[in-house]
């Protein structure tokens, strides 16, 4: 059985294909998952979610993931003593949201 074959049974039982963890949104329902259960891993998850999202070229999705990222940074400081590499990593998803919401295509369409 081929990766894609996998990939799409697996999605079609409601449950991750390979690879759905290291892409942006995957990466960011794990942080989610992590952070509801009050998993200590969270942080790391939530980390690699937003490391993730940054690198990512998809501008359909970048404007929503991006406004969940903030949501989730946001609850994570009011529940947690946030360290340097937190306010860093928060401070990097509010630049780019900035700048994909003032980019000219999302101010007349809603759409990157």
């Amino acid at each position: 059985m081929s990766a894609s074959t996998t990939g799409l049974s697996a999605a079609r039982r409601g449950k991750p294909g390979p690879g759905a963890w290291t892409r942006p949104a995957g990466r960011l329902e794990l942080a989610h998952i992590r952070h509801r259960q009050g998993d200590p891993r969270a942080r790391e998850e939530l980390t690699r979610a937003t490391a993730a999202w940054l690198r990512a070229d998809d501008g359909l999705s970048a404007v929503e993931h991006g406004r969940t990222l903030l949501a989730m940074w946001s609850s994570w400081t009011e529940q947690c003593e946030p360290t340097v590499t937190d306010d860093t990593l928060a401070q990097a998803v509010n630049r780019r949201m900035s700048a994909l919401v003032d980019w000219p295509s999302y101010r007349m369409t809603g759409v990157v």
